[in-house]
């Protein structure tokens, strides 16, 4: 990713949602995610091109009957 902000900016439109929705004021909203962006600051390093390794995990299941 390009930066920290850009993992809040992606998280914000999928598992950030219901966190989002609860709150009711814009104010909370952006409170909300200034504190996730701090958060994880300092989880993700920044390398030295500017930007942060990401790791997505995912499953991807095949069932066959």
């Amino acid at each position: 990713m390009p930066n920290v902000e850009s993992i809040s900016e992606w998280y914000k439109s999928t598992g950030m949602r219901p966190f989002l929705a609860a709150l009711g004021a814009d104010s909370e909203r952006e409170h909300f995610i200034k504190d996730y962006t701090d958060a994880i600051r300092s989880e993700y390093r920044t390398h030295a091109d500017g930007h942060v390794l990401f790791p997505f995990r995912r499953l991807f299941l095949i069932a066959r009957r």
